[in-house]
């Protein structure tokens, strides 16, 4: 199997730099030309007044969960070689 891959690699190369440089079709795409046609005159839109709100909506002020506390740094073991949840965050 180790002898295979590299004649398989190779062969694949190969055809990707012939069809990559293979020479262009004979006969050219055809080229659609668009016909000048009557453009309707644009019709002016009446804009209608869109009511205002009442009030501008505030946005809600974060709020910290309570009980978060640091954890210490050496009790905690990244390389356990199982998924683990780690959670940053920052006293502000």
């Amino acid at each position: 199997m180790r002898r295979r891959f590299p004649i398989i690699l190779l062969t694949l190369v190969a055809a990707g730099v012939v069809a990559g440089c293979g020479a262009a079709p004979a006969t050219p795409a055809e080229v659609v030309v668009p016909q000048a046609t009557q453009a309707a005159p644009p019709q002016a839109r009446t804009a209608e007044p869109s009511p205002l709100p009442a009030e501008p909506a505030a946005a809600p002020t974060p709020t910290a969960r309570a009980g978060l506390e640091a954890t210490d740094p050496t009790s905690v073991t990244l390389a356990s070689g199982k998924p683990a949840l780690v959670e940053f965050f920052a006293f502000w």
